[in-house]
């Protein structure tokens, strides 16, 4: 760029903008032609070599926000569904661990801060990743000592995801709606990614101003999608459904009272059922051949609606993937056969838990990061992991894993002693065979110090046995065998 055109741009830019901006309305009058005539003309388009955007656009998302609440305030099939997800996914509570103390700490002070409340607020958030799709956490950090406190940002709130030009994997910020305004202190925040620029003095470490995670959806759709969304209209049909069952048992159960008088005018037959009471139970109707007393009822023909029911609720229990025994519909089902239906639920649920471990992960690796910037944790030569430990989803599965735990290490001792794997591959196999239960572990990564601590544990078995007894050499020397 040569100096006229750097002064003109670094100078004039905003002056040459206004003019090109002035020239151009005035185009548009002249052609009659309004620049939001313009606008709308193009929104629908995009250039060749970006990647499309499957998201609804803002109005659509914020519908979808409204009737996925609706069904979960006021439906009881989308309230039950969201709760048990988030009770499977949850449980009794995801605890956490640390190797290192230093860790430990930080991770506990943003666990128990007043404002985070990770013990209560865990279900919130599981609960309501669900039921909305996504979920937008503002950060507060503490400059001083590198805190971090979560936020909120209601999903209805927000107008647009942007992702990077090159990468629609990385979302760069989200934007509210202009609604909102006057009633936020920003309109716009940068989403949390990890600092790549290398001139940065926080690079390599996650910077940014609020988290933003979203489910049920693919790769070039940034926002989220209701775990009610795709069998909402199935569950109101099925409410309407049952609503009008309702109705017509209600109208089936209503009778009147037909009292037939033969050879009187209207206003005999007005002062005579003016005088007129219905009999009580086991009480007496005495009359002549001139007077009948009938109960009629309405004649709207019987209809098992049984089969009806169970179509549609099969239908939108297939969109939600849980059996129907999960919901009160067990008619017909053998004990084999209902074990066998949940099992794409346990899987459901197991991912659901994969995707909630990995938001928390993230959150703690951003709390760690903000401490290191802070220099109150020094990261040299330290685990910062943090192992997340959830709730088994059988109960069954821990007695069976646990009861196959002792043949299992006996054959991992057995294949070690062997020589067909070393040391390091037995506890690798032994920790995935635990974390099945539930406990996320980590296998020894040095070999040397588990045969180390392995002849220490067996030198202590031969002084238990032995004492301090001069033992028999069984092994060859160089020195000759011991008489």
């Amino acid at each position: 760029m040569g100096m006229k055109s750097y002064l003109v741009n670094a100078f004039a830019k905003d002056a040459i903008s206004q003019a090109v901006e002035k020239k151009f309305t005035e185009k548009l009058k002249e052609a009659n032609i309004t620049k939001l005539q313009v606008e709308r003309q193009d929104r629908d388009w995009r250039p060749l070599s970006t990647t499309p955007i499957k998201d609804f656009n803002p109005i659509e998302q914020a519908k979808m926000f409204k009737i996925a609440y609706f069904l979960y305030d006021k439906n009881g099939i989308g309230h039950a569904y969201i709760e048990m997800l988030k009770d499977f996914v949850i449980g009794d509570g995801v605890t956490w661990s640390c190797e290192d103390k230093d860790v430990a700490s930080i991770i506990e002070a943003h666990w128990e801060s007043p404002i985070n409340q990770w013990e209560y607020k865990q279900d919130q958030k599981a609960k309501e990743i669900g039921l909305y799709g996504e979920q937008y956490y503002p950060v507060f950090v503490n400059e001083a000592n590198g805190e971090v406190n979560l936020g909120y940002t209601d999903p209805e709130m927000v107008e647009k995801i942007e992702t990077d030009i090159n990468n629609v994997e990385k979302k760069i910020k989200y934007i509210l709606f202009d609604a909102f305004k006057d009633k936020v202190s920003k309109n716009e925040y940068t989403i949390i990614n990890l600092d790549e620029d290398v001139n940065s003095p926080t690079y390599g470490y996650m910077k940014g101003e609020a988290f933003f995670f979203a489910i049920n959806n693919v790769t070039n759709q940034p926002r989220g999608r209701s775990d009610l969304f795709a069998t909402a209209d199935a569950i109101d049909a099925y409410e309407n459904f049952l609503f009008n069952r309702a109705e017509r048992a209600d109208l089936m159960n209503r009778i009147v009272y037909d009292l037939e008088m033969q050879g009187l005018n209207e206003d005999e037959i007005k002062t005579k059922l003016k005088g007129f009471n219905i009999p009580r139970s086991n009480e007496i109707y005495g009359h002549n051949e001139k007077s009948k007393l009938t109960i009629k009822s309405p004649e709207l023909g019987s209809q098992d609606a049984s089969s009806e029911a169970r179509l549609l609720m099969n239908h939108f229990l297939a969109g939600l993937r849980v059996p129907p025994t999960w919901f009160a519909m067990g008619e017909g089902l053998t004990k084999g056969t209902a074990m066998v239906m949940d099992l794409p639920t346990k899987k459901m649920i197991r991912s659901r838990q994969k995707t909630f471990r990995w938001m928390m992960q993230t959150i703690f690796r951003f709390v760690i990061h903000q401490a290191i910037i802070a220099k109150k944790l020094n990261a040299e030569k330290k685990n910062t992991k943090v192992y997340l430990t959830f709730p088994r989803i059988d109960e069954k599965e821990i007695e069976v894993i646990a009861s196959a735990l002792v043949n299992i290490t006996t054959a991992l001792t057995v294949a070690e002693e062997s020589g067909w794997i070393t040391s390091e591959d037995a506890a690798k196999k032994f920790t995935w065979v635990v974390s099945r239960i539930g406990e996320e572990m980590k296998a020894r990564d040095n070999e040397e110090s588990v045969e180390e601590e392995g002849k220490e544990k067996l030198d202590d078995k031969l002084k238990t046995l032995y004492g301090n007894k001069p033992r028999a050499d069984t092994g060859d020397s160089d020195e000759g065998d011991n008489d």
